[in-house]
């Protein structure tokens, strides 16, 4: 009876305890908490947990927390995972992906004309335009993601909304190139970094 008094005493203290982070290994953070999970296969994430990740990312410098795996341990409490992704405005100063960024820019502005029925509309010019530069848009991609150091499942949610909206970033491009055509802009020539630049794409 006492062993399981003691037992139950500190299953209970451990349940308790607030989470907080016990270790940041090569990007992955773990978070210990209260067990809220007991046995394998049952979901230890919490918002608490979620709360002390994003601070602990916020607190070095980095971008939101994704969570990546829990688990149960007997008698000590519910660890969670976490990976802390890197802010956007930090991976676009790397040269690397500002040039590939770039290069999806060079690639509307060098298939616009060809592209540009002038009777469709804007977004449906938008989506033949995304469809093109489909393989440019899919290296930047992985070169950014390889930089933003999120875990598999935002890398895939990522993409999945990034190639959805895509024809919506190409959209500004489309828009200023019917301006500058109604401003007197030659249809069959190639608009230059100057009429349409990079700084109409944003992420």
């Amino acid at each position: 009876m006492k062993i399981l008094i003691f037992l139950l005493t500190i299953i209970f203290l451990y349940g308790c305890s607030s989470p907080k982070v016990v270790s940041d290994n090569q990007g992955i953070i773990t978070i210990k908490g209260p067990r809220v999970a007991w046995g394998p296969g049952h979901n230890t994430f919490t918002s608490e947990a979620q709360k002390n990740a994003d601070d602990y990312c916020r607190k070095n410098g980095r971008d939101k927390a994704h969570f990546i795996g829990g688990q149960v341990k007997l008698f000590d409490g519910d660890y969670n995972n976490f990976t802390c992704t890197v802010k956007n405005e930090t991976i676009m100063e790397i040269p690397i992906v500002k040039k590939s960024l770039s290069n999806i820019s060079l690639c509307i502005r060098q298939n616009i004309v060809e592209l540009d029925d002038l009777s469709s509309d804007a977004k449906t010019i938008a989506e033949g335009i995304a469809s093109v530069c489909a393989p440019t848009i899919d290296k930047f991609l992985v070169e950014f993601l390889n930089e933003k150091k999120g875990n598999a499942l935002f890398n895939r949610e990522f993409k999945i909304n990034f190639e959805r909206q895509q024809y919506s970033k190409i959209l500004p491009f489309v828009l200023k190139w019917r301006q500058i055509l109604k401003q007197g802009w030659n249809k069959k020539q190639e608009p230059t970094k100057k009429d349409l630049p990079d700084s109409l794409l944003k992420i």
